[in-house]
């Protein structure tokens, strides 16, 4: 109805668009923003919640077109844009691997530590990629390149303890990565080195859960549907390390 009585405005398109997107809508989501984007094609708005809908539906291709060519101008909250790209270059990197091609899955995760200009987000000076690290050293195991995996788990464990100390959802890589390379006191240290959950830090609790093996509690709050962890609009490193879990299989 939305639709109907605004559909000459963009602006009605990507209302509804996020307001099925925070409702967990995903599919409708995905619908108005495609017929949005394609009445709107000079909406960069539009097209960016169109690829984010891509992405939560699994076709990472689409969306990559779309964010291979997008140009959105600096602003505050810029940053989706380049989240999006990483992560839609993440995913299909590990839709590479299950497809039994980790040349493939390497090229990706290069385009994945790319930050493009035209996103509206400059690079920062320390880059926290540790999800990509993980995933080429996976990628190496598979092919072979035993040298290749010791490095990038080697980089992991280095960035993490030179961070410690510090609140990020991505030392759960780290910890991941200390335990298989059988270094469980300095996984030990880096987990009690990292500050206590602040009040409502929901994304913290459930990286101490998972941490601690409380597989059941870890759950129980995703159950529980924290705003930080919503689908559409939720911490986008704590999307980016659960999604990167889930396709690694590591519980």
């Amino acid at each position: 109805r939305a639709v109907e009585l605004g559909g000459g405005d963009w602006r009605t398109h990507l209302a509804l668009t996020e307001f099925y997107g925070t409702n967990g809508r995903i599919a409708e989501a995905r619908k108005v923003a495609g017929v949005g984007a394609a009445l709107f094609p000079a909406s960069y708005a539009l097209q960016l919640a169109s690829a984010r809908a891509m992405i939560m539906t699994g076709e990472h291709a689409g969306a990559r077109a779309i964010l291979d060519t997008l140009a959105i101008l600096p602003f505050e909250g810029a940053r989706y844009g380049r989240e999006a790209y990483r992560f839609v270059y993440v995913m299909s990197a590990l839709d590479a691997l299950k497809r039994g091609n980790p040349g493939e899955a390497h090229m990706l995760l290069a385009k994945a530590r790319e930050w493009p200009e035209r996103l509206g987000a400059g690079k920062p000076y320390d880059t926290d990629d540790r999800v990509e690290d993980l995933i080429d050293a996976v990628a190496c195991d598979r092919s072979g390149d035993v040298r290749g995996a010791q490095e990038y788990r080697r980089k992991i464990i280095a960035y993490s303890q030179e961070h410690a100390g510090m609140d990020r959802v991505q030392h759960v890589i780290g910890i991941v990565t200390m335990r298989k390379e059988g270094k469980d006191e300095a996984a030990r240290a880096l987990l009690r080195s990292w500050p206590p959950p602040a009040p409502q830090n929901a994304v913290q609790a459930w990286a101490r859960f998972f941490l601690d093996g409380k597989g059941k509690e870890a759950r129980a709050l995703e159950a529980t549907a924290p705003p930080e962890m919503d689908r559409w609009s939720g911490d986008a490193e704590y999307r980016l390390v659960r999604s990167t879990l889930d396709a690694l299989g590591i519980p």
